[in-house]
């Protein structure tokens, strides 16, 4: 299973693009600062998530403010084929 959730807030958004047949692309960071437990000790977390979202869901992803906190649902890919670099391909949020 390739499952992501991530709650964070919009960081940074590129302009919206859209692909060769007009798919809207929009590549964005998502900014997580919380506390995990992690072999039973508390852990800080302060990162940066680089991400994307295509069709409505970028459309949608491109009208919310900077700074704004959701909860981020997807999965995670490759940046591309021939890349080890990961991306957080989002597909809804909420």
């Amino acid at each position: 299973m390739n499952s992501v959730e991530l709650e964070g807030e919009l960081e940074k958004k590129e302009a919206l693009r859209y692909s060769l047949a007009g798919v809207p692309i929009l590549e964005f960071t998502i900014r997580y600062k919380g506390i995990v437990q992690e072999g039973g000790a508390e852990r800080v977390l302060n990162f940066s998530a680089a991400a994307m979202a295509v069709g409505e869901t970028a459309k949608k992803v491109s009208e919310l403010e900077l700074g704004s906190e959701r909860i981020f649902k997807g999965f995670v890919s490759t940046t591309s084929a021939r890349s080890s670099k990961l991306i957080l391909h989002i597909t809804e949020y909420i």
